[in-house]
């Protein structure tokens, strides 16, 4: 009998998360309202609940969520928390977004590569280049390993706030990185070398998209137009 339950809230858990695949939230929410009312959600079922809500930035109800889980003494592990992060990064909650980050850093479970992202996203998102630039330091020194993700949000508040040497250098630190570099990349470093009036370098960057075989997209093409024009 317990394993057919088992296998009732996995299937209602794999449905949720196809929901989120499919953009459509809404029908994950119902289904695991469903969920709570024939059974009790396990920690799978929670996890991919709040990332049904993370998905379509609802963070509010990411949250309460969670707040539910830890009440019904289900501890959240990394998953978890990643996608309340990531549901307060699609709505820019940037200050919620590092105190949940702040508090897995404390307590537990300690946070990964895409919970770092999320948070230096969510910063991005307001233009928050400081603490942005703060959790990619701390990042190396718990030694989680920076993503493209992680490297081209920090890239791009520190371009919206008119930082370009930063920006610059954190680009020419990709192959340090082990991390690949993309045509976001490379669009961010044509953006800063702009700011600063380094067309030179501007240029360097736009040809070298076309040596790695990225393809020069039409942002690419008028942020170095835009550069070589100052």
């Amino acid at each position: 009998m317990r394993r057919e339950l088992r296998a009732e809230v996995q299937s209602y858990s794999i449905c949720i998360t196809a929901c989120t695949r499919a953009a459509a939230p809404t029908k994950g929410r119902e289904l695991f309202d469903e969920l709570q009312r024939l059974f009790q959600p396990d920690l799978v079922a929670f996890a991919a609940a709040i990332s049904a809500e993370a998905s379509a930035g609802h963070w509010q109800q990411a949250l309460a969520l969670f707040q539910e889980m830890t009440m019904r003494k289900l501890v959240p592990n990394v998953v978890v928390h990643s996608a309340v992060i990531t549901a307060m990064e699609n709505s820019a909650q940037w200050k919620l977004a590092l105190a949940m980050l702040a508090e897995m850093c404390t307590s537990g479970p300690q946070p990964n590569v895409v919970s770092f992202s999320a948070a230096i996203s969510a910063c991005e998102k307001r233009g928050r280049w400081k603490p942005a630039l703060e959790l990619f330091d701390t990042m190396q020194e718990v030694s989680v390993q920076p993503n493209t993700i992680t490297r081209n949000s920090l890239t791009a508040a520190l371009v919206k706030d008119g930082q370009w040497q930063k920006a610059y250098r954190l680009i020419a630190t990709i192959p340090g990185l082990k991390c690949r570099s993309n045509s976001i990349s490379h669009c961010s470093a044509i953006l800063a070398c702009g700011q600063g009036d380094e067309w030179t370098r501007a240029l360097c960057s736009f040809a070298s998209l076309g040596q790695l075989s990225l393809g020069q997209s039409l942002v690419c093409n008028n942020s170095a137009i835009t550069a070589c024009g100052k």
